[in-house]
């Protein structure tokens, strides 16, 4: 998340080398502090000046970059609506049933809810990963 951006003003004040918005502290300081503290805001001027200058050509082109960004992904939503929408293939579940057994759950193409009941939780886990080639090859179940 990008934080606020920095009001007009504000940069204009740091443009213009006003100490009291370089350093808010500065109020509180003496005479001679403060004079002191301008002569340095003074001799880092054209440092200062450019990078204000590098950080508004920054902002303009993220401006530019998040425009292009959200054209973009207007244009794959718009692509990807044309699109079929894949049916989804659940995976299967394995739960323990009472008395020891386990049993297996899936859902076929259709939406068709099925189920297998074996003794070995093994068992289960061999038919789990049996119905999920099936579905990657396109199988019957």
């Amino acid at each position: 998340m990008r934080p606020a951006p920095i009001s007009d003003e504000r940069l204009a004040s740091i443009r213009a080398l006003s100490l009291a918005v370089l350093v808010p502290q500065s109020e509180t300081w003496s005479g001679p502090a403060r004079r002191r503290a301008t002569v340095y805001a003074r001799m880092f001027a054209p440092v200062l000046r450019e990078l204000l200058d590098e950080i508004a050509e920054l902002d303009a082109d993220l401006d530019s970059a998040e425009a292009e960004l959200a054209a973009e992904r207007a244009r794959a939503e718009r692509l990807a609506a044309r699109l079929p929408r894949p049916t989804p293939r659940s995976r299967p579940s394995i739960t323990r049933r009472a008395g020891g057994r386990w049993q297996v759950r899936w859902s076929e193409d259709g939406g068709r809810r099925r189920s297998a009941t074996v003794s070995t939780k093994h068992e289960a886990r061999q038919y789990a990963d049996y119905l999920m080639d099936l579905a990657r090859r396109g199988g019957a179940r």
